[in-house]
């Protein structure tokens, strides 16, 4: 386990990323920028380097791809198997939040996530982020997601907005 490199702030992270050279992708070179958990065959387990919350990690492909659907079979698998091999893991470390409404209580809900950026400019803080397909792994707690619902969602279906004839 690597855990030379320092994990940042997100305002950190904003200017860590706007200081390298142009065309660098961290994640291209993982053993460079990265704080990896352990390497497989065809992805590495990484600390978030600007983690969102406690002990959040990513499933990052060591090949570079952006989508999900270039993800070819045996990479589908090993990431599959990955999931299931950290789920285990935390697990078995038996961890505890360090810090706020739960401090103290056992980590014992997960999150996997996934989010596509089709401008990867953000323009809060004018830096590109990384094209590199990547999947998102912690822990979760009950609301985590409250403060960014939208309170009218349940009047917008998508079925609404969307023609059937694209279904089909």
């Amino acid at each position: 386990m690597d855990k030379k490199i320092k994990l940042l702030t997100r305002k950190e992270y904003d200017k860590w990323l706007a200081a390298l050279p142009k065309n660098v992708c961290t994640f291209c070179q993982w053993s460079t920028y990265q704080s990896v958990i352990k390497e497989f065959k065809y992805w590495v387990w990484i600390n978030n380097i600007a983690p969102y919350w406690y002990f959040h990690t990513l499933f990052v492909p060591k090949r570079h791809f952006e989508r999900e659907a270039d993800m070819t079979i045996d990479e589908m698998a090993e990431l599959v198997r990955i999931k299931e091999f950290a789920f285990d893991v935390v697990m078995s470390a038996r961890l505890t939040f360090p810090n706020g409404r739960n401090k103290g209580q056992p980590v014992e809900k997960f999150v996997y996530f996934h989010r596509f950026r089709v401008n990867r400019f953000d323009p809060i803080s004018g830096t590109m982020r990384p094209a590199h397909y990547h999947d998102h792994f912690c822990p979760d707690i009950d609301h985590r997601w409250d403060s960014t619902l939208n309170k009218d969602a349940k009047n917008y279906p998508i079925t609404d907005f969307i023609e059937t004839n694209l279904l089909t």
